[in-house]
């Protein structure tokens, strides 16, 4: 089988764990380009804050960004799909989170939303330690009711947190919500979009545009938003450090994000070596 597009997973497999792009993955992705290979970022961001990555990789394809909640080439600012959560949904989530005294950000395209000024401070905080370049990507709202969010198209909520437990007891929580759908996508972070809305069904409408075959994909991830897109290709790569979900079916696993997993992987399955 002759694999034509590989589509990967942002933090965590294109990237190492303090965000930076490994030399070899580079390398190796500018390699397969040259040879007439296609890729594709899948990521839980938003796509904006992935826009120096494709620059970077001379990357033509659009994003995948919010986890499947959106398709767009950032380039051209043309958005190919939107999948909201519904109204109903994110009410549900709104009072859950303001019940359990719980801080969450609501992401649209552009702009991200917080209970307080104090959430938005703590994410700027965030931003500067781990991601400077996101920073000023993001316009940001306070959001004192959900009067706020109800007509702000919100493609995906974020929970992030380090409390031991609260993670799964959250995640717990929010599948007896109906209309959603919530995966982690590092080990403190829970991603909640609109049911049905994945990184795989993502992936399937881009390419089905583009008349490749899913059996003609390679997907690459560590997490388990990544799940749903493995799942739907033809041929799925994972980390050693990654998700053990993830490592059940892959069809390779590759070593840690932090030695080019990545490069490592497709050197071997396009034999570059």
């Amino acid at each position: 089988m002759k694999y034509k597009l590989v589509a990967m997973d942002c933090d965590g497999t294109l990237l190492d764990s303090r965000l930076n792009l490994p030399k070899k993955n580079e390398e190796v992705i500018r390699k397969l380009s040259k040879k007439g290979i296609k890729f594709i970022i899948a990521t839980g961001r938003n796509d904006k804050s992935v826009k120096e990555y494709i620059e970077q990789l001379e990357i033509t394809a659009p994003i995948i960004g919010c986890n499947g909640a959106s398709i767009r080439d950032i380039n051209k600012n043309i958005v190919y799909s939107l999948y909201p959560i519904d109204e109903k949904p994110l009410r549900e989530l709104w009072d859950y989170f303001v019940k359990e005294n719980l801080t969450p950000q609501y992401f649209n395209i552009d702009s991200y939303y917080c209970h307080t000024q104090e959430n938005i401070d703590e994410i700027k905080e965030m931003f500067k330690e781990f991601d400077a370049y996101s920073v000023n990507l993001f316009t940001s709202f306070v959001a004192e009711s959900f009067e706020t969010l109800r007509d702000k198209k919100i493609l995906k909520v974020i929970f992030n947190t380090e409390i031991p437990g609260l993670q799964s007891k959250v995640q717990e929580d929010l599948s007896r919500i109906k209309g959603i759908n919530a995966v982690r996508s590092s080990k403190t972070c829970i991603d909640i979009v609109a049911e049905n809305v994945s990184k795989g069904n993502a992936l399937l409408e881009y390419i089905k545009g583009e008349n490749i075959k899913p059996e003609e994909v390679i997907a690459i991830g560590d997490s388990e938003n990544d799940y749903s897109m493995l799942k739907s290709v033809g041929f799925s790569i994972t980390f050693e450090n990654g998700d053990s979900l993830l490592k059940e079916f892959a069809d390779y696993i590759t070593v840690s994000n932090n030695e080019a997993g990545l490069g490592i992987a497709l050197e071997t399955v396009f034999g570059l070596k």
